[in-house]
């Protein structure tokens, strides 16, 4: 029977010695290596055991430590010094070990390739091929990313063009502990990263985007109607470029929000942002852009009002246009901006610069509406709603007979529908601690939901003989309250009924 094994496992020193001897069996059948018959031998094979303090992960890496080199002699006599039996401090040894042997620590640009490369595996929001990391931070020649992996075989899965990832978490744990790694040549601080690769994805964005950038030749048909659309991306929207429109913002709320970050903003915000628009409508990413710029809202209010005020706007206008948007990516020129109110910052921004546009006469708006979302799905009427305590999510009963929670700045659903009920949702409450939602219904029930999963978490409560018209949970979450079409008050153990 094959079974395959779990190397971030703990398991006992019996299967990691049958690991390495098989391991150590196929390195000493390599006619590449020339090594003697009985080679490493059993007594190293068990010291080697002992040292992976019972982790498959630390049995895994140092085979590879062993593979990689040109003398998997000399590479298992590197590890065969005293290690500490605590996993972690296993662990840590031998990344240590690997790292020391990876490159020449003692030279200043060495040190910087280093961390630039592992920085941006280890702060990428998805992973990455060493080509974009390339085009990404300007690596090229010898200072290539694919230099520094082919160095790191044994830490990284990675072959060239592949996106890189780490071999086990553990590994960018230890990075980004300046205690556990110890030595500041590869330390990688998290905060000075993000803020180099949301440096980086601005410069990409400055120099890349621009006006139609997949050469449409017409905004008559939507995005999904253009036969070779998928072609255009590639050409025209590489990897680098497409990790830049979408991480941007998770890469600079990560930063201290200094002034060059700042600038970047302003610049994108003021000249780039429709361009920017363009590609996610193109890779279908539309629904990121709000959240994105939101996001960066609050931070810039004290540095930069007038920056702050048109992120603010373009949150809003891709949340009012997100439709056309996501369809067709000229309609952002033809139907987003012109109708825009008319004394927005976004509008006075850009307006002026779409020579085509229509002309809107009578009608057009000055300022955004008082209503700033409208949420759509229930398909009956809605008899309830509420927010959660932390006031970034909605809840809502309906005629429809489900319940529905709500991101309350985007809209977006983001559990639910919840079903069980057999009649209408009258009232709905989320818990003192968000994390349970009551429902109370036409069907004389009262139930309580997980308000992530829609588990059902508590009931159906049943002993009212007329519909269930009010719910309401106690302060201390403990006991629930409802009221009803029979005219009494009854009071619940939350948990039991």
């Amino acid at each position: 029977m094959v079974r395959e094994l779990d190397i971030g496992s703990v398991t006992n020193s019996s299967d990691i010695s049958t690991y390495l001897r098989h391991h150590t069996a196929l390195i000493r059948k390599d006619p590449m290596f020339k090594l003697t018959a009985d080679w490493p031998g059993e007594e190293k094979v068990r010291v080697l055991a002992n040292c992976s303090a019972g982790l498959f992960i630390w049995a895994s890496t140092a085979v590879k430590f062993i593979t990689d080199g040109h003398h998997p002699d000399q590479q298992l006599d590197i590890l065969l010094h005293p290690h500490p039996r605590e996993a972690e401090s296993a662990l840590d040894a031998l990344y240590a070990t690997a790292l020391h042997a990876a490159g020449k620590w003692d030279r200043d640009d060495v040190c910087t390739d280093f961390r630039a490369v592992l920085g941006a595996i280890v702060t990428a929001r998805a992973p990455l091929s060493d080509t974009t990391i390339d085009r990404l931070f300007s690596l090229d020649g010898p200072r290539s990313s694919g230099f520094i992996l082919s160095r790191l075989r044994c830490l990284l899965q990675w072959s060239p063009g592949q996106p890189v990832r780490v071999l086990h978490a553990s590994f960018e744990d230890y990075l980004t502990d300046p205690k556990r790694c110890g030595d500041q040549r590869w330390f990688i601080d998290m905060c000075f990263h993000h803020h180099q690769f949301a440096l980086s994805c601005f410069r990409t964005m400055k120099m890349e985007l621009k006006f139609n950038i997949c050469d449409l030749e017409t905004s008559h048909i939507s995005n999904d109607d253009v036969l070779d659309l998928p072609a255009r991306i590639q050409k025209y929207i590489p990897n680098h470029l497409s990790y830049s429109c979408r991480s941007w913002a998770e890469h600079v709320r990560r930063t201290n929000f200094r002034i060059d970050i700042i600038a970047c903003l302003d610049e994108f915000l003021c000249r780039r942002l429709l361009y920017w628009l363009e590609v996610l409508s193109l890779i279908k990413a539309v629904p990121i852009a709000s959240p994105a710029l939101s996001s960066i809202v609050d931070q810039l209010a004290d540095s930069n009002a007038t920056t702050a005020k048109l992120a603010a706007d373009a949150s809003q206008f891709v949340f009012t246009f997100r439709y056309p948007i996501s369809r067709s990516a000229p309609h952002i020129y033809i139907s987003a901006v012109p109708f825009t109110p008319s004394e927005t910052v976004l509008s006075k921004q850009y307006l002026s610069h779409i020579i085509r546009r229509p002309f809107i006469s009578v009608g057009r708006l000055t300022g955004w509406p008082a209503s700033l979302n409208v949420f759509e799905g229930h398909t009956g009427w809605v008899s309830s709603v509420a927010f959660s305590p932390d006031g970034q999510q909605i809840v809502s009963g309906s005629r429809d007979k489900t319940v529905r929670v709500w991101d309350a700045k985007m809209g977006e659903l983001t559990a639910g529908p919840f079903e069980g009920h057999t009649g209408w949702v009258s009232s709905v409450a989320f818990s003192p601690d968000g994390q349970q939602i009551i429902s109370g219904s036409y069907d004389r029930t009262v139930r309580v939901w997980d308000a992530k999963t829609g588990e059902l978490t508590a009931g159906p409560f049943e002993g009212h003989t007329g519909s269930v018209s009010s719910v309401a949970f106690s302060p201390d979450g403990q006991q629930i309250v409802s009221g009803s079409g029979d005219k009494t008050v009854r009071v619940w153990d939350a948990k039991t009924g």
